[in-house]
């Protein structure tokens, strides 16, 4: 189960708002984090609100699976 670029993008920007920009300083360079919020807009904006939920829950829902596939 592989996640879509659209699920990808979403998980990431959750992870991105809960750990704040100070800890995602740490997590990566500078440029590689510029270089994501310009894939990660380009990503989003062409979807409605509608779309990024759906994307989410299948996103979170595909880990789960995997997790629980994996135990």
């Amino acid at each position: 189960m592989k996640l879509t670029k659209l699920e990808k993008a979403v998980m990431i920007g959750v992870f991105m708002t809960a750990l704040g920009k100070e800890e995602l300083d740490f997590c990566t360079d500078e440029f590689s984090l510029e270089y994501l919020e310009v894939e990660l807009e380009e990503i989003l904006d062409d979807c409605t609100l509608k779309q990024i939920m759906a994307a989410g829950r299948s996103g979170m829902n595909k880990i789960i699976q995997e997790l629980v596939e994996e135990s």
